[in-house]
């Protein structure tokens, strides 16, 4: 988990301007929802579909893993990434996590 933080944490910085905000927040029903919201340039519409796959990226030094691992991550929890949200107001993004024991 500490990798899905960091890598949604390192997008989110190099999205914002100097006074940008970075917020993480969450809520509970049947599942845990972790949101964290930056008010960068946000994402094109145009790459909003792809942006989980392999290799996807606009910066020139990125390799395009960061969203796939992610999301690889949360997978292995028995979870889901999506993008909640995004537009030149910023991003969201939202990992759902399932709660309770594993039936045994």
């Amino acid at each position: 988990m500490m990798q899905v933080l960091y890598n949604l944490l390192h997008n989110s910085i190099e999205s914002i301007e100097e006074n940008g905000t970075i917020c993480m927040y969450s809520n509970v029903n049947e599942t845990y929802n972790m949101y964290m919201y930056d008010s960068g340039r946000g994402i094109p519409k145009e790459m909003q579909k792809t942006i989980f796959e392999p290799f996807m990226t606009t910066k020139s030094s990125g390799t395009g893993l960061g969203l796939t691992i992610v999301k690889r991550i949360i997978e292995n929890h028995g979870g889901t990434t999506a993008l909640h949200d995004s537009s030149e107001k910023g991003t969201t993004f939202v990992i759902s996590l399932p709660i309770g024991r594993k039936e045994e």
